[in-house]
């Protein structure tokens, strides 16, 4: 993380918080959506800083593992900012995949050309009848 990433973090984002703020947080510490993360079959890209503490790149891996469609990127050299620390890396992976999100939308279109008039939209959302 740069220096100035550190003190902007350190002296503004931190001092922010107010207690709803922080009880948000103490929300999300608790959640565990883990049950649920095989029903995605969405292509999921997930991305963990090899070195960040909040975050370890074993509990990115187990939801890459668990999604229908999942895959794993571990930035080196980052830690829970990753898009701060490595904007390259990020970048250029987040763009790959959202070229795989643009093909498959692409053969869903062509698809949907082709069906009855009722389709498209049981075919555009999928789990309603």
């Amino acid at each position: 993380m740069s220096v100035q990433l550190r003190v902007q973090v350190r002296f503004t984002w931190f001092p922010s918080f107010t207690p709803k703020g922080r009880e948000g947080g103490e929300v999300i510490a608790t959640m565990d959506l883990r049950d649920d993360l095989p029903s995605i079959s969405i292509p999921t890209l997930a991305i963990a800083g090899a070195d960040d503490p909040a975050t370890p790149v074993p509990h990115l891996q187990a939801i890459a593992e668990s999604v229908q469609n999942g895959q794993l990127l571990v930035v080196p050299q980052s830690a829970h900012l990753a898009n701060d620390e490595q904007p390259e890396i990020i970048t250029e992976a987040l763009l790959a995949h959202l070229r795989v999100g643009q093909a498959i939308h692409g053969r869903l279109n062509s698809c949907l050309s082709t069906c009855p008039e009722s389709e498209p939209h049981r075919a555009a959302t999928p789990g309603r009848a």
